[in-house]
């Protein structure tokens, strides 16, 4: 019996998942630092552990003259820590760091300001809710201390889909930023967060319809209609409203384009927290249907690219090992998407026949697209359990079913 279990292969190690699968208390013999797990020695002497003690432990929230909060730590720790200024996203253990120091609870949230905050500072608080969800702790509770200032909160998050905004972010900040949305979405039970992310999949949405589709469904449902011809009059009196403020404080010559610049780009290189919420919640979803369109015909892209090479090298007589990423989530998204509608079953086909038959012509030589490929791969498979929990939840899915059907998603994702 240990002959066979000598002969059996190591199982695969798990992920680090607590502050206990990553530190040890003394290096092991010949083992250099940064290598393996933590020890405790490496985290007292990390520069994260002393920015948290100089800045947002409890020791130094205690004294009588408090540090003051700075922006440019902030921005410092997202850029060098959390992926800011690369394409790959962020180690794991610096981010488990982060969680252990509090830097959400301590430093992100309770200085957050809508108004003047940076897009760093979000996707850091963004960042770090992932985080808290992976580790399976409570992720919303941090936000109860300043429940008012929720709602600004997430509008500067749907700000982030502005297309200056979201031009700006690498692909594992998009995922990153998908991920939140999706956590989002499956914590409905908490009411603070239910009230904004429901505004996201409601009537609204149907702005997005094309004519002919809108009328189909307002003539089968009479009381939706009345609800619509209702929003349409809000919707145009707001208007008028916004208009007449922008003409009050801006010259006439320049209210068209200063408007425009104030939605589009809220200034300093920060997302338009003035769009107005009623249009962001309108085209927020539609505009994730289109880039997740965007993102799948990227990946083909990639995958006639890397067949191409795979054919011209043959051709000369060179040959490439060929390899596929591992789609291990296809039973159960099958299972899910199933119960869903042939529309999500398609698209997880079409996502996943990508994972197995991408080829990667010479990983030596392009490493660099193959690792786009991965992190494009990630967020289409994200991207498909989103729109499973949307069809599969009874608030979520009244006005989302019409909205996928009309853009034409199972046709799209087949081609």
């Amino acid at each position: 019996m240990a002959k066979d279990d000598a002969n059996e292969p190591p199982a695969k190690r798990a992920r680090p998942t607590s502050l206990e699968d990553v530190v040890v208390e003394r290096a092991a013999p010949g083992r250099k630092a940064g290598h393996g797990m933590l020890t405790l020695e490496e985290i007292a002497g990390d520069k994260l552990t002393q920015l948290a003690t100089k800045h947002w432990s409890k020791a130094a929230l205690s004294l009588l003259n408090p540090p003051a909060f700075s922006p440019a730590v902030v921005e410092q720790i997202y850029m060098q820590e959390l992926g800011g200024d690369r394409n790959k996203p962020p180690l794991l253990k610096r981010v488990m760091l982060l969680e252990v120091s509090q830097y959400l609870e301590g430093y992100l949230w309770p200085n957050f300001d809508p108004a003047t905050s940076t897009n760093g500072h979000v996707m850091s608080i963004i960042i770090m809710v992932n985080e808290k969800f992976r580790e399976g702790v409570p992720a919303w509770t941090a936000f109860q201390t300043r429940k008012d200032v929720f709602p600004a909160f997430f509008a500067r998050v749907l700000a982030l889909r502005s297309d200056e905004a979201c031009a700006s972010l690498s692909q594992h900040e998009v995922t990153a930023y998908l991920l939140f949305i999706i956590n989002a979405f499956q914590s409905l039970e908490n009411e603070m967060v239910r009230a904004q992310v429901l505004k996201l999949v409601s009537l609204p949405i149907w702005h997005g319809l094309s004519p002919g589709r809108l009328q189909l469904e307002l003539a089968a449902q009479p009381a939706l209609a009345k609800r619509w011809r209702a929003l349409l009059k809000k919707e145009a009196k707001a208007a008028k409203v916004a208009a007449a403020a922008a003409a009050k404080q801006q010259p006439a010559a320049d209210t068209a384009a200063s408007g425009a610049a104030a939605a589009a780009d809220g200034g300093n290189g920060k997302p338009g927290i003035q769009l107005e919420l009623p249009r962001a919640e309108a085209v927020f979803l539609p505009g994730m249907l289109q880039h997740f369109l965007q993102c799948l015909q990227r990946a083909d892209a990639q995958l006639s690219e890397q067949q191409q090479q795979t054919t011209a090298a043959a051709a000369a007589g060179v040959g490439h090992a060929g390899g596929d990423i591992d789609a291990s989530d296809d039973d159960e998204n099958g299972t899910v998407a199933a119960a869903n509608g042939q529309i999500i079953a398609d698209a997880a086909a079409a996502v996943n026949g990508f994972s197995r038959h991408r080829n990667q012509p010479d990983a030596a030589a392009n490493g660099a697209s193959v690792r786009v490929a991965k992190q494009l791969l990630l967020h289409l498979e994200r991207f498909v359990e989103f729109l499973i929990d949307l069809l599969s939840q009874l608030p979520t899915r009244r006005f989302v079913h019409a909205l996928v059907e009309d853009q034409q998603l199972l046709v799209k994702v087949s081609k």
